[in-house]
């Protein structure tokens, strides 16, 4: 999980909220809402990370 903080700049606030349905294993994307300015924004998944979080899904 801080891999994953660190490779898409995400602050502390927004990786504790992350939530499972924001996780798309399937397409490989990573949605996220942002604290700051409040857009959502959706992140490339590696294949390191993809194997990580189907390995705790």
């Amino acid at each position: 999980m801080i891999l994953l903080a660190f490779r898409h700049g995400l602050r502390a606030s927004e990786l504790c909220s992350l939530r499972w349905d924001q996780v798309d294993l399937a397409h490989g994307r990573l949605h996220v809402s942002r604290i700051k300015n409040g857009m959502p924004s959706v992140h490339p998944l590696t294949g390191t990370e993809l194997r990580a979080l189907r390995a705790c899904s």
